[in-house]
């Protein structure tokens, strides 16, 4: 069987993600729960009984929640269409395979990501350093799809944290060679803890920036919503070719920053605003993390992701 894509098919799933996690009481989730111990809003179709008010019911984690795909590649590939209900014998497995699933899948898309990026006719496909990087990718791509079409036993014995290490620098080095090469002294925050730090652009992206005539020209025509190079022209924090990687963003107040080039891996965005921000050209963004900030119409997206609809 075909894999499937990596985005959420929430009706060929069986609730996993409403089973597997543990939840804690927080501003993310208005209950506890013990790993693998149903939520009380899964109902007997394996739908959440609340999904269309969730965050109205103190569940923003839920909402932003994303298992890329995860969910239907474990129930109907994995398992070939059986679920947790009808066979508890192999709810156990099913739980701790779902668990490596939506790793790998959150790897293979930042794969794909990067492919993209770095493809012929890509934003950084022109680069003369990638040539290797590029066949690497394809590497870790098929690796990543090999484990994912696997048992249920090659899933359970991978070695995720291994593969995520690899993939992780793998995905650092394309990092560093395009942020180099298209915003070079972007500042070096990895892993800083900038929760609920004042990051706003002093200028906000639109506005008149000293008769410069720049506007935000786009990178060589590429579409990508990605900025020219040189400065930012905010006037404020520059973000612009930030390495961003496992940031602690939670409260922080992005509004009107220019993130082009800058990389989110991992960043945690919860509650950031990020209201006029262009994001458009930021490197590894995911779902999730869009869904965990609070935008605005304003606010720039790579075309890649949906606009989250609690967005204003």
């Amino acid at each position: 069987m075909p894999e499937l894509e990596l985005a959420a098919d929430c009706a060929r799933c069986a609730g996993l993600c409403c089973v597997v996690p543990a939840l804690t009481r927080s501003a993310d989730f208005a209950i506890s729960k013990p790993a693998g111990q149903p939520c009380p809003n899964l109902g007997p179709d394996s739908c959440c009984a609340i999904h269309a008010g969730l965050r109205d019911r103190g569940f923003a984690g839920c909402a932003a929640y994303d298992c890329f795909g995860a969910g239907q590649q474990i129930v109907q590939v994995t398992f070939g269409g059986r679920d947790w209900r009808s066979s508890p014998g192999l709810a156990a497995q099913m739980f701790a395979a779902f668990g490596v699933m939506r790793q790998l899948n959150e790897l293979r898309w930042h794969l794909v990501q990067a492919s993209e990026l770095l493809s012929p006719g890509g934003p950084a496909g022109s680069l003369s350093a990638i040539g290797g990087i590029r066949e690497e990718l394809s590497e870790a791509l098929r690796a990543a799809q090999g484990y994912a079409s696997g048992s249920p036993e090659m899933l359970t014995n991978l070695d995720i944290t291994a593969h995520r290490d690899a993939v992780s620098e793998l995905l650092r080095r394309v990092s560093a060679e395009v942020r180099s090469a298209f915003a070079p002294g972007g500042p070096d925050l990895r892993g800083a803890d900038l929760a609920g730090a004042d990051l706003r652009a002093a200028t906000p992206r639109g506005a008149a920036q000293g008769g410069s005539g720049q506007g935000g020209s786009g990178q060589g025509g590429s579409g990508q919503g990605r900025s020219g190079r040189g400065g930012s022209g905010q006037g404020g924090t520059s973000l612009r070719g930030a390495s961003l990687r496992g940031a602690l963003l939670i409260g922080a107040d992005l509004t009107g920053a220019d993130l082009a080039w800058a990389d989110l891996t991992g960043a945690d965005l919860r509650g950031a605003r990020v209201g006029g921000a262009d994001l458009s050209g930021a490197l590894f963004l995911s779902r999730n993390q869009a869904g965990s900030a609070i935008g605005d119409a304003r606010t720039r997206l790579p075309a890649a992701l949906p606009r989250p609809a609690h967005w204003a």
